[in-house]
């Protein structure tokens, strides 16, 4: 039985007390995310604007995404997400704020590719203008060897 089993056998256990805990554990894990999905989206946008007002919605969106996204599976692969949980319920706030700090750094690191990748794509695509899309596909196998 892995943790997180054993987080929820404790909340079913725990009774209301156990709840209280767990909606703690998930308040803190998402508080964690969105602050560093919008300190990744701050802090790359500060670096490298994009062009226009489309560009720069579609930059800000995956970064959020990869950085919620990217955050909370890598928080959770490596348990950071059920160090959370599992600090909550025992009370142990320092626990809870430590892990919660490493899962703001795991999404903001998680966004950078992000923002560096649509960038990418935009480019790619200005150039690719005018092109049918059989030259577009010849050049993107060229890119791939």
């Amino acid at each position: 039985m892995n943790d997180a089993q054993q987080a929820a056998q404790g909340v079913v256990a725990a009774g209301s007390a156990g709840k209280a805990a767990s909606l703690a554990a998930v308040k803190y894990t998402a508080l964690g995310l969105i602050i560093g999905a919008i300190g990744c989206i701050s802090v790359v946008m500060a670096a490298t604007a994009p062009d226009g007002k489309r560009n720069l919605f579609v930059c800000i969106m995956s970064t959020a995404m990869a950085s919620l996204c990217g955050g909370n599976y890598v928080g959770k692969h490596f348990g950071f997400v059920d160090a959370i949980v599992a600090a909550a319920m025992t009370g142990d706030m320092s626990g809870v704020s430590t892990a919660v700090y490493t899962l703001i750094g795991i999404a903001f690191i998680c966004g950078l590719p992000a923002w560096c990748f649509i960038g990418g794509v935009f480019v790619w695509f200005e150039r690719m203008r005018g092109k049918t899309i059989i030259e577009m596909i010849s050049e993107a196998k060229v890119l791939w060897k």
